[in-house]
C-alpha cells in the first residue's frame, strides 16, 4: 500500500502544472488524497499504566471492601492522530513504516477539525469509564460498596474501557488476578452487557505495547486477524476475549502459568 502511495505522489509531481497545484494544496481532496491537507498521521501512542489511571475507594465501613494495588501491571494502549506540519513532515511520515497515512475524511466528519474529534473522544472516554467501573464492580460482586475515580485527561475514545475495567476488578476481586506479577497490555471497548467490541488501530497499539515485553496482549476477537498480521520485534501472546468475564478469566489463567484458549503467539514464538 505504501509503495502504491509513493507512486501516486511521484506521478503527480511529474505533471508540471498539476504537480504545482498538488504541492500548494489547490487540488481538492476528492481528486488527490495523497497530500498533507488530505491525510492524517496515525501511529502508536503512549502505553498507559492503569496504576496511574484508576483509584478505588470503599463507600462504607459497615461492609468494607478489600482494596489492593495489583501485584502485576495492566496497561491501556492508545493511538495518536496528527496533522503534518508541512510537506517535508508529511513526506517523512510516508516513508516511516510505523506511521499510517489515513484519509482525513475517514477520521474527521465534514465541517469538523481535530479539536472537534478530541472533544467527542473525551465524551466517549467519560462514558467508557462509567461503564468500566459499573461492569467491573458488578463482575466482582462489589456493587455500590466502592467508588471508582479515573485520571485520563488527554485520552479520548472508548477503547481503553476493557483495560480500565480489568484494572478496577483487579483491585477489588476476591483474589488478585495479576499475582504474582503479570504484565498485560490491551485494548477493547465495552458494550453495556460487557461484550468486548472491536476498536481501531490495534496494529499500532500492539507495536507500541511490544516495547514493554508484556506477558500477553488482550484484544477483541474481531481484531485478531489484523493483530496476527502485525510485525512486532519481540514475542507477544495475543489473547482474544469476548467479554469482561472472559478477560478476567484469561488474566487469572496467565497468572497461573496457563495459556488461555484461543491465544495466539506472535513474533519470535510464532515461528
Amino acid at each position: 500500500m505504501r509503495r502504491a502511495l509513493l507512486r501516486v505522489v511521484l506521478t503527480l509531481g511529474l505533471l508540471g502544472g498539476a504537480g504545482g497545484a498538488w504541492a500548494t494544496g489547490l487540488l481538492p481532496c476528492e481528486l488527490v488524497v495523497a497530500h498533507p491537507d488530505c491525510q492524517l498521521l496515525v501511529s502508536g501512542g503512549p502505553v498507559l499504566d492503569t496504576a496511574d489511571l484508576v483509584t478505588v475507594a470503599a463507600t462504607t465501613a459497615d461492609d468494607p471492601v478489600r482494596i489492593r494495588e495489583p501485584a502485576g501491571r495492566l496497561h491501556a494502549t492508545t493511538i495518536e492522530v496528527a496533522e503534518a506540519d508541512d510537506l517535508a513532515a508529511w513526506w517523512d511520515a510516508a516513508l516511516d513504516p510505523a506511521v499510517e497515512l489515513v484519509a482525513r475524511d475517514r477520521l474527521v466528519p465534514p465541517g469538523q477539525d481535530l479539536a472537534d474529534v478530541a472533544r467527542a473522544g473525551a465524551a466517549a472516554m467519560t462514558a467508557a469509564q462509567e461503564r468500566a467501573a459499573e461492569l467491573a464492580l458488578a463482575a466482582t460482586g462489589v456493587g455500590d460498596r466502592a467508588t471508582v475515580a479515573f485520571a485520563t485527561d488527554g485520552v479520548g475514545g472508548p477503547s481503553a474501557g476493557l483495560m480500565l475495567a480489568v484494572a478496577v476488578a483487579a483491585r477489588v476481586a476476591e483474589a488478585d488476578p495479576t499475582a504474582p506479577g503479570l504484565v498485560v497490555a490491551g485494548t477493547g471497548a465495552l458494550a453495556a452487557d460487557g461484550t468486548v467490541l472491536a476498536v481501531g488501530g490495534v496494529d499500532h497499539k500492539l507495536r507500541a505495547a511490544a516495547s514493554l515485553r508484556p506477558d500477553a496482549f488482550l484484544l477483541p476477537v474481531d481484531d485478531l486477524p489484523l493483530a496476527r498480521r502485525t510485525e512486532v520485534p519481540v514475542a507477544v501472546l495475543l489473547v482474544p476475549v469476548t467479554d469482561l468475564v472472559d478477560a478476567l478469566d484469561a488474566v487469572a489463567q496467565l497468572a497461573a502459568g496457563r495459556v488461555p484458549a484461543g491465544a495466539v503467539p506472535l513474533g519470535a514464538t510464532s515461528g
